[in-house]
């Protein structure tokens, strides 16, 4: 369930770009992520405050919601602004993806440590070269000529890792509570940001922009971190980053289906690796294996299954 709960994100998180690309238009960057995070948060908010334990959890765990929305929401929306001024978004979406391999490393080295199994890790670095696959390889050219955008790049990759591996703290909220913690944790952090560098008082968004940021907020925010936190419980940091190979999948698809982008071969040989890497770390490969097996020859009994 909570694989297709990671394919279900990664659609969502996919369509994501294309909302905030029509946003971005006529809203700056921070006014932009406040206004994407501001709304979910006002939206989830009367779900939770109207029952008293979800108020107490809440105030029990604020420090904790607002660190892990500094961490998921604040500072990766800080870094990518900044990172996408000054590097192609190609070469951005395969920096990103340096989520998973940090993601494993911190879970690894932070209690309650949880190790990798080898199909993990191959699966980690297989999807990581779908994603490069995905994006095309003229993305890579420019690896190395603006190296601080880059690093800030690498550097939303790794908050996001970080956010994952803290958020095992919430493991006692419901998907629901944890959502809107986090989510009104970070629109307090961005309410600052965006009055001191965007002053949007003095902005004209076009309603194709509010349309499209009002899109991101309730299906790419609320309903998005309801899944996020779901995920978490369920399968654990290592799972939720597959996330960051999936989403690139649905990103190329809704701007062929929506933008008449072209898809080039280089899509498909990269959906089919971030496919299997999917298998890979969520355990579904070896089953996979078997049940290919088993249909190549039924009489045959695969060592895939008694190993």
């Amino acid at each position: 369930m909570d694989t297709v709960a990671v394919w279900l994100l990664g659609a969502i998180w996919g369509g994501v770009f294309l909302a905030m690309k029509l946003a971005v238009a006529t809203l700056p960057p921070f006014t932009a992520a406040l206004c994407r995070i501001g709304l979910a948060a006002l939206f989830l908010l009367p779900l939770v405050l109207p029952r008293q334990a979800g108020r107490a959890q809440l105030w029990t765990h604020a420090p904790q919601l607002l660190i892990m929305g500094l961490l998921n929401n604040t500072i990766p929306q800080a870094l990518m602004a900044w990172s996408l001024g000054r590097i192609d978004s190609g070469l951005a979406a395969i920096l990103n993806a340096t989520m998973p391999p940090f993601t494993v490393l911190l879970a690894w080295g932070l209690p309650p440590r949880t190790r990798p199994t080898v199909l993990q890790l191959g699966g980690i670095a297989l999807g990581l070269g779908g994603v490069a696959v995905l994006v095309g390889p003229d993305a890579l050219r420019g690896l190395g000529s603006v190296v601080w955008g880059q690093l800030a790049m690498v550097g939303v990759a790794f908050s996001y890792a970080a956010a994952a591996v803290y958020g095992r703290r919430l493991a006692g909220l419901s998907p629901l509570t944890a959502s809107t913690g986090q989510l009104t944790g970070a629109a307090l952090w961005l309410v600052p940001l965006a009055l001191m560098t965007d002053h949007p008082w003095a902005l004209h968004p076009s309603a194709l922009s509010l349309a499209a940021v009002s899109a991101a907020a309730l299906l790419g925010t609320a309903l998005a971190y309801l899944l996020y936190f779901f995920i978490l419980s369920r399968g654990g940091p290592t799972r939720l980053s597959l996330v960051t190979y999936v989403s690139p999948v649905f990103a190329v698809g809704w701007g062929w289906l929506v933008l008449d982008e072209r898809l080039t071969w280089n899509a498909a040989g990269g959906l089919v690796l971030i496919a299997v890497a999917v298998l890979c770390v969520t355990g579904q490969a070896r089953e996979a294996m078997a049940w290919l097996v088993r249909r190549i020859n039924p009489t045959a009994k695969s060592s895939v299954e008694v190993g």
